[in-house]
């Protein structure tokens, strides 16, 4: 591939998305505006369907058994990349992920890209993936193999403050811890009650006191969910749930086990009956790729943006379980200048803003040009694939 080529068909890319960008703006609000929960975002993956349609993609909608799962395709063979889109809100506060914003953003680099495919072998995907702040439909995908032949997954994350060529992703699982006690009436009998609240607070008190022996990078939090029904009688059952995170895979399975042993530990001396279960699918670390992050670091230098230094894990997302089936990368982009923390209301107006709304055009640019160059450029494609491979098998 000739740069003139490349640059000859970006420019078209970046044009389209000029042109485009007060309707794509549009959109963004009307989602904040109808936010939806994890797998009930059928408004919001019927907007992006009917998009996609009007733009020429054909579109699959419920997709991989999931209703509001979608996938879109333009194109055939090889190379292939697939735009991810994420859809889903939050409670009390809406889209205060940005979702609204960053999942337009991904339509918005699809339908762009479409209008140069013609002039491109290959196959592009725009894949709507649900649930993103609960189960995770990134990791059903993976697992039935949506991901296996793809050579790039992207989308970017909303963030403040600061940009970022990559998100660097921990492992996490959710757990359910549920102590089951004996009730009795608390005044009159209770020796003869077992107090699942003990359980569970002992529980707490032993996690908290093995922090002291973990890596300051292992994160331990939970709450509890249920616990009794009346101030006079013993608690008969006590629910936690639970979130590990860790570095990678390894960390996480042996955090896991000490905890249950805090558990484990906690039910015998109260005497109560413990249940350790998973409550939602885990989440896998990310799979990071220097050559990967350089072609998107040209992506935020052809919009006139700069990075920061990558940071320490913070939190999960399905996407880390895509990272370990193709190359894939979520670069983080700021859409308001100071420090507004993620899944508050603050953040959600953010996305609304006129500096929300520029960056959702910068965005798109930027996930038009890393897919655009995955597409054209066969040496930059097989330097990924090897350092992916590399990385993976290792």
């Amino acid at each position: 591939m000739s740069n003139d080529v490349f640059n000859e068909l970006l420019a078209k890319v970046y044009s389209s998305i000029d042109e485009q960008k007060e309707h794509a703006f549009s959109v963004s609000d009307d989602i904040a505006a109808h936010p939806e929960l994890s797998g009930e975002e059928f408004r919001t993956a019927g907007i992006f369907c009917e998009w996609l349609k009007n733009d020429g993609f054909d579109v699959e909608m419920p997709y991989c058994g999931m209703e509001t799962a979608f996938i879109a395709k333009k194109g055939s063979g090889k190379p292939r990349v697939a735009i991810l889109v994420e859809t889903d809100a939050l409670p009390e506060v809406g889209h205060g992920c940005g979702h609204n914003l960053s999942g337009t953003m991904s339509v918005f680099a699809g339908t762009a890209l479409f209008k140069v495919m013609d002039e491109i072998n290959g196959e592009l995907l725009v894949i709507g993936t649900p649930a993103e702040e609960t189960w995770g439909a990134k990791c059903q995908m993976a697992d039935l193999g949506v991901m296996d032949d793809i050579d790039l997954a992207i989308m970017i994350h909303c963030t403040s403050h600061k940009n970022l060529v990559s998100m660097t992703t921990p492992a996490l699982q959710g757990w359910n811890i549920t102590f089951k006690g004996v009730a009795s009436h608390a005044a009159a009998a209770p020796w003869d009650g077992r107090n699942a609240f003990n359980g569970a607070r002992l529980f707490f008190d032993a996690m908290d006191m093995m922090r002291q022996h973990v890596r300051p990078e292992i994160r331990m939090h939970g709450i509890l969910k249920e616990c009794g029904t009346a101030v006079n009688t013993v608690p008969e059952k006590a629910v936690i749930h639970l979130e590990l995170r860790a570095p990678d895979r390894r960390d996480l399975e042996k955090i896991t086990e000490r905890v249950k042993k805090c558990a484990e530990g906690a039910s015998a001396a109260t005497e109560t009956e413990m249940a350790f279960e998973k409550n939602f699918t885990s989440f896998d670390n990310s799979l990071e790729l220097s050559s990967l992050e350089s072609i998107v670091q040209s992506g935020f230098d052809s919009v006139g943006l700069q990075t920061s230094e990558k940071e320490s894990p913070g939190g999960a997302s399905d996407m880390g379980d895509i990272s370990w089936r193709c190359p894939a990368i979520q670069p983080l982009l700021s859409i308001v200048d100071r420090q507004v923390p993620l899944h508050t209301a603050e953040f959600e107006a953010a996305t609304r803003t006129e500096l929300g709304h520029q960056r959702l055009a910068a965005g798109a640019k930027v996930i038009a040009y890393t897919a655009l160059k995955i597409l054209l450029d066969e040496k930059a494609r097989k330097d990924v694939k090897e350092e992916f491979l590399r990385k993976k098998n290792g």
